[in-house]
């Protein structure tokens, strides 16, 4: 079993192909609590994995393929490496929850800008951990979520994966958090500029959107990273999520795994489940 979980570790990591790698995963011995230990993932960025309390997904993830949603974080390589965000980025990571992209971005450009957004009180310990392990400077943490307005939520499912607005889940468990518009953000935080967003927000999305239009609508050059999955459906449709991106000036494109380039879409199936990156002025 040694030499089995060995190999499905080492293939899972080390090859660019994600397809087929679910069903590998099986094979693969999950950690005790007493093995969680700093993790160096993909691309030399470092993560606190704790499996005490069962295996988060995210941190499952990380574990067994070396970074979270490869195949989306490929093309921000390639859009980074490519000149499209120019020397001094700023990438406003929306749901940061542990740290994935905001540290994969603040090392990928060391002269960039990163702001993690992030409500939860369990991933803000780790994200803040997380930086510390990687000793970049570039992060800055806002405990607190985005939405139309300044309020107050119950945050359901207090866990790394799950924890949602609007779906409460078989628990009941909540935390109050505070949330506040990216506009008053901006004005208050003087960002001035935004090259790169990306919004995992659980079906927050459209109220994050609404809180944001000054910010889009100053930010004509615009790349947007977007999850949009069955959670976008507790507060509307996903088609109708995609449908405000285009109209609002984007194109769309799925993050194709390797070897592929993203695909231009107008459309978007119903029953899609994954990220959708926008694109506006290039």
């Amino acid at each position: 079993m040694g030499m089995i979980n060995d190999m499905a570790l080492f293939w899972c990591r080390t090859v660019p192909v994600e397809h087929g790698k679910d069903r590998l995963e099986r094979f693969i011995r999950r950690p005790s609590s007493s093995e969680s230990a700093p993790f160096r993932g993909q691309h030399d960025v470092t993560y606190e994995l704790d499996w005490a309390d069962g295996t988060p997904s995210i941190m499952w993830k990380i574990y067994t393929r070396g970074i979270h949603e490869r195949n989306t974080y490929r093309h921000i390589v390639s859009m980074f490496r490519g000149g499209l965000f120019g020397e001094k980025p700023v990438f406003l990571d929306i749901g940061a929850n542990i740290g994935s992209y905001a540290l994969n971005v603040a090392k990928l450009a060391p002269h960039s800008t990163v702001h993690a957004f992030e409500p939860n009180p369990i991933a803000i310990d780790y994200l803040e951990r997380n930086i510390a392990l990687n000793g970049v400077s570039n992060v800055r943490v806002h405990k607190f979520g985005l939405s139309r307005e300044v309020a107050s939520f119950p945050l359901y499912n207090d866990s790394l994966s799950q924890a949602s607005i609007h779906k409460k889940g078989g628990t009941g468990r909540f935390l109050e958090i505070s949330v506040k518009p990216l506009d008053l953000v901006a004005e208050e935080e003087g960002i001035d500029r935004v090259d790169l967003i990306k919004i995992d927000v659980e079906g927050h999305e459209s109220a994050v959107l609404d809180g944001a239009l000054r910010t889009f609508e100053k930010n004509k050059r615009l790349v947007v990273i977007m999850e949009i999955d069955r959670n976008a459906d507790l507060v509307g449709t996903r088609e109708q999520l995609f449908e405000r991106m285009l109209n609002m000036g984007f194109s769309a494109y799925l993050p194709k795994g390797y070897p592929f380039s993203m695909k231009r879409v107008r459309e978007l199936a119903p029953t899609y489940e994954d990220n959708v990156i926008f694109r506006r002025g290039f």
